[in-house]
């Protein structure tokens, strides 16, 4: 799949800002894991010390795991 232009995602999400996309990042973080009302890139991939993830489902799911 290729990757996302960055219009496609602004088209997508007018509403989203970097800054409210982090803060329900980290409010999700700290409030359980529940990541399901986070904005993500279908695309999306963590690659980290502990694990790799790639898509969206599939970061939710990792995510909610632990």
């Amino acid at each position: 799949m290729p990757p996302t232009s960055k219009p496609e995602v602004e088209a997508r999400l007018p509403e989203c800002r970097a800054l409210d996309i982090v803060n329900s990042y980290y409010r999700a973080c700290n409030q359980g894991g529940d990541l399901s009302e986070v904005p993500l890139a279908d695309h999306v991939t963590f690659r980290g010390p502990l694990g790799s993830v790639e898509g969206a489902d599939n970061f939710r799911a990792h995510t909610a795991a632990r």
